[in-house]
């Protein structure tokens, strides 16, 4: 049914098909009507029949045709109407089918009954076409269920009736009598207290009837039920959850409040508004919508059942087990406002009595004169231009652009990001069992200690659980379990043992491995979960962390249990969340700002707003849950600098020209230090450099110190952190404050080591470590101020009046060095190229005044040196070129006849000598592979005289073909040989010289053996003896 009308069923429109009586198979009629018919559909102009639908399928046009519907019980009278015609394979559309219902029959229906609808066509010639559909006529205080019409369950509250009055002046007695001069004056006073006030007096007084329970039938909230109206159960004392809820949200609505009727599977029960307001709707089918409400205190549900209690339970307690019944929100079916139905003037039904055995109802037949005005279609605008111009490269490199695309990259509001859509099943996160978030931060703020209790080890843990289904109305176990939880410091996980600490070590080791290399821990206990979804129509529910408080995870040995405690950095409010809720329009000032109480952070009142922000959100939801888990917000803060600090950034020149002018270079206006000119523009008393540092280094510094912007480069090992070192002395030395960031933790502790060792630590402030916590930062600040300075100026002077000296001294040695001189160049220019020619020949020239050779002198020297080089190249190798022994120097025309003369009795010298080399070859027996050559004739002539002076060489030793190997052999034998002469020569002094003739190894032998064959026995016996 929407909006007063029912789609029939499928089931409907079998049954229907199957009684339909055919005359003309041609023509096909379907009806969409009510499934039911009850005084409520008459009380409240429900049409029984929707729409009738005729087609005719055939090829001839059925013309003059009559068309009726009737109900075979009576209950209503038969409906005409007339049709024209209906062209072949046209369809004919009855919208405006308006039985006249007959009230008062329906008014004295007691039990449900079955009759048939009936719609027949004829035309002058009979009936063409019968359909028929099954209907039910309920009783008159017969409630439909919530499958359709679900509006018309406001009818079955009576706020009007009799006994409600009766009720009604009990309670307003009980209400003066608890609060005094208090009336049941609805919403008049704006006090949410007055409502529970006049609830209290109200649950009071139906307790006072002293109702008892009494099971609803199976199925209630789908089939419906009969309703037991107010003067039946004050009569009878007897009521279902249904009947309660009914009267008692009919004494609230009676009193001026707004009440609401909730169905779950299997129960109902009723809850109010605490403020004058109301749903837009009549019904709502959304859980989350009706929790969010109950959870920011601006509606409260009552248990109506406990009013059967006796004693009668107190309000507290029904209002808790009402709240408890929405922690199973499957179980939802809906919700009724009663408020709301009544605007949509859905009106209660009249009071029936019986009077000599007759029914008598007080029949409203008067229909409101006020008419429903036509509603305004609204046409859609399109706020899109569609001829707007697509963006160029020109726009994007404009300064704005840039800085978006900047922003655009930094924030991440997809669903990569963790903050956003955390996955609460991650193998990286630990849930929390249970959702007492209030007492768990209070107990963390307090400083105490929480260890890890897996709920795997509870052998009763299924029993509990069974006992709080069971115990429906009972207190909380699950509660009163994680209260003693909390008190005995342990946080319960649903977890087995196993799988708990897998997960607790991958946390702590990931954290210890981000606290070494960045020095910042992403490790926090996510408190309080937005369910929320992408789309209207989307299935996944996502889920978002909304309070991150910090936290640290700490275990003392591989068998110690892991240790929480909250760190000492400020809990924050999700930002990221919070830019993300823009996009679907979902802002409040002040939502980023944490409340706080007495005793930490005001959890509930958090989440409150949170709530408020959402309430009218379908689905969407606040989930009060905790995880601990890893999460990073380092981009998204470099984001909002962007958004909120843009003004502040851009007054940095270098922040300008990257965003202005990023493709030009840049230039602060002020030259670079030259390390050529230090020494005249830097006086020793204005550096304060503990470190050694060369003038490109201390030209950095200097830079640095001039606020010049630069980037610093230099492979490994080539002194970038030590010039760092010496960059933050030199700045702090002159009342700056230096900010250093890098990557990696490693960089930090290197620069900071070497702060500390030249005394410099207390003055360094550690704001990405273990040791950037509140308490760690007001340490090192006193560590600071603690610090007492000495009276050194004299000896910090002398010091810088010597360094002055001793540079000066140093720079009068460089310039002499490097001042070029009168022959054109520097002592070092000259040493270097001398340096540079280890290997090559000297000459020694004697030069009277070597300190004034002029440059064109030099010059010359060089001319001729150039000159003796070419000239060499012609004969080179000199020493082996044919005429390197002549020494004669000057032409003469006889020169030629005269060398010709000199070389006939060289020829004849020539010829002998190969004659004799020929024959002294031969006669060793050598083999000549080549020429031979004046080298090959020198060698032959040592050897022949090496022979001379050893004739008893071998001639096997001659022609050895391996004779390095035999070489070194001999080499071996002479030094052995060598050896032995030297030991003659030592015993013949002890010796005669005939010893050495004797066989001593024999000797020596023989020796040995008569030693070994000496008889051991004697020596025992002439021991013994």
């Amino acid at each position: 049914m929407n909006g007063g009308t029912f789609q029939m069923s499928e089931s409907n429109s079998n049954e229907a098909a199957q009684e339909v009586q055919s005359v003309e198979s041609s023509l096909e009629i379907s009806v969409d009507y009510a499934g039911f018919l009850s005084y409520a559909v008459h009380q409240n102009d429900v049409p029984l029949v929707q729409l009738i639908t005729i087609v005719n399928h055939s090829d001839q046009t059925l013309s003059d045709l009559s068309i009726e519907v009737s109900l075979q019980s009576g209950h209503c009278n038969s409906w005409q109407c007339r049709v024209e015609m209906i062209p072949p394979n046209g369809t004919h559309r009855l919208d405006q089918v308006c039985m006249q219902l007959n009230p008062g029959k329906l008014a004295s229906q007691n039990e449900r009954e079955k009759t048939l609808l009936v719609v027949t066509v004829a035309n002058p010639s009979g009936q063409l076409q019968r359909w028929t559909g099954s209907i039910d006529v309920l009783a008159f205080n017969e409630w439909h269920g919530s499958g359709s019409l679900v509006e018309l369950t406001a009818a079955y509250i009576l706020p009007n009736h009799p006994q409600v009055q009766h009720i009604l002046s009990t309670a307003s007695k009980i209400l003066r009598k608890k609060v005094p001069g208090a009336a049941l004056d609805g919403y008049q006073s704006g006090s949410s207290q007055r409502v529970m006030d006049i609830a209290f007096a109200i649950y009071t007084a139906i307790g006072q009837l002293q109702i008892s329970y009494i099971n609803p039938p199976a199925s209630f909230e789908n089939s419906g039920q009969k309703v037991r109206f107010p003067d039946d159960m004050a009569n009878y004392q007897l009521g279902t959850c249904l009947d309660l809820s009914m009267l008692m949200a009919a004494c609230l609505e009676q009193a001026g409040l707004y009440p609401l009727l909730v169905i779950i599977r299997g129960h109902a029960f009723v809850g109010v508004w605490m403020h004058d307001t109301h749903y837009a709707y009549a019904t709502m089918d959304e859980p989350t919508s009706l929790s969010k409400r109950v959870d920011l205190r601006e509606i409260t549900l009552f248990e109506a059942t406990m009013l059967t209690h006796d004693p009668l339970p107190a309000l507290d307690r029904a209002i808790a087990a009402g709240r408890t019944h929405l922690n199973e929100p499957e179980k939802f079916i809906c919700a009724f406002d009663v408020k709301s139905a009544r605007t949509l003037m859905i009106r209660p039904l009249p009071s029936r009595t019986v009077i000599d055995g007759q029914v008598v109802v007080q029949i409203q037949d008067e229909k409101s004169e006020d008419t429903t005005a036509i509603p305004q279609v609204q046409e859609f605008q399109n706020q899109q231009n569609q001829s707007s111009k697509q963006s160029t490269d020109e726009d994007i490199e404009t300064p704005s652009a840039r800085i978006e695309r900047w922003k655009r990259k930094l924030l991440d509001l997809s669903l990569r990001n963790r903050v956003l859509n955390y996955n609460r099943n991650s193998k990286r996160a630990v849930p929390i069992f249970g959702n007492m978030l209030a007492q768990l931060e209070d107990i963390l703020a307090a400083g105490k200690l929480f260890r890890f209790y897996s709920m795997h080890n509870l052998s009763e843990l299924s029993q509990l659980r069974a006992q709080v289904q069971k115990s429906q109305y009972s207190d909380d176990l699950v509660e009163n379990f994680m209260q003693d939880m909390l008190d005995h410091r342990y946080l319960p996980t649903d977890l087995s043992q196993q799988e708990l600490d897998g997960r607790l070590l991958e946390l702590l080791r990931t954290t210890r491995t981000e606290v070494e290399e960045s020095g910042i821990s992403t490790l926090y206990l996510a408190v309080g979960m937005l369910k929320w979804y992408e789309t209207p129509t989307s299935d996944k529910a996502r889920y978002a962390p909304i309070i991150l408080l910090p936290v640290t995870l700490t275990r003392s040995s591989a068998s110690s249990p892991f240790m929480l405690a909250q760190s000492d950095d400020d809990p924050h409010i999700n930002v990221t969340l919070l830019q993300k809720l823009k996009e679907f329009g979902l802002e409040e000032p002040g939502l980023d700002e944490l409340l706080t109480d007495d005793s930490g952070l005001d959890i509930p009142g958090i989440l409150g707003r949170f709530r408020a922000l959402i309430v009218d959100v379908p689905r969407w939801d606040i989930v009060e849950e905790a995880h601990l888990g890893l999460f990073s917000f380092t981009k998204f803060l470099m984001w909002r600098d962007l958004e909120q600090r843009t003004r502040a950034l851009m007054r940095s020149h270098t922040v300008r020209h990257l965003v202005d002018r990023p493709d030009e270079n840049f230039d602060d206006g002020a030259p670079f230090p030259d390390p050529a000119e230090l020494d005249q523009t830097r006086h020793p008393d204005e550096t304060y450099c503990p470190l050694d540092a060369d003038s490109s280094q201390l030209s950095a510094i200097y830079a640095a110190h001039d606020g010049k912007s630069f980037v610093l480069e230099g492979p490994p090992g080539t002194g970038k952190s030590q010039t760092i070192t010496n960059l933050i002395s030199h700045c702090l030395g002159h009342g700056k404050r230096v900010l250093f960031v890098a990557e990696k933790q490693a960089a930090l502790n290197v620069v900071h080591s070497r702060l500390s060792d030249v005394g410099l630590g207390p003055f360094t402030l550690e704001l990405h470590s273990h040791k950037a916590n509140k308490r760690q930062v007001l340490d090192q600040l006193q560590e600071a101020l603690n610090v007492t300075g000495t009276d050194q100026h004299l000896s910090w002077d002398k010091h810088c009046t010597d360094l002055q000296d001793t540079r000066q001294t140093i720079n009068s040695l460089v310039d002499a060095m490097h001042s070029p001189r009168s022959i054109g160049m520097s002592v070092f220019t000259a040493l270097s190229r001398l340096m540079s020619l280890p290997d090559q020949l000297s000459l020694e020239m004697q030069i009277e005044d070597p300190e004034n050779i002029s440059s064109e002198q030099y010059e010359q020297w060089i001319g001729l040196c150039e000159d003796l080089t070419h000239a060499s190249k012609l004969v080179w190798p000199i020493n082996e070129h044919p005429l390197q022994g002549i020494i004669c120097q000057n032409w003469t025309p006889t020169l030629p006849h005269e060398i010709v003369k000199l070389c006939e009795p060289l020829e004849r010298a020539v010829a002998d000598l190969i004659a004799s080399f020929e024959a002294l070859r031969l006669a060793l027996g050598l083999e000549l592979k080549e020429q031979p050559s004046l080298r090959s004739v020198n060698w032959l002539a040592k050897t022949s005289q090496l022979l001379q002076a050893n004739p008893n060489v071998s001639a096997n030793l001659i022609h050895a073909p391996n004779w390095q190997q035999l070489a070194v052999t001999l080499r071996q034998t002479i030094e052995l040989g060598r050896k032995r002469n030297a030991l003659c020569q030592k015993y013949l002094a002890m010796f005669q010289p005939e010893m050495m003739t004797q066989p001593l190894v024999e000797w020596l032998g023989q020796y040995n053996q008569s030693a070994n064959q000496w008889p051991a026995t004697d020596a025992h016996t002439a021991t013994d003896s």
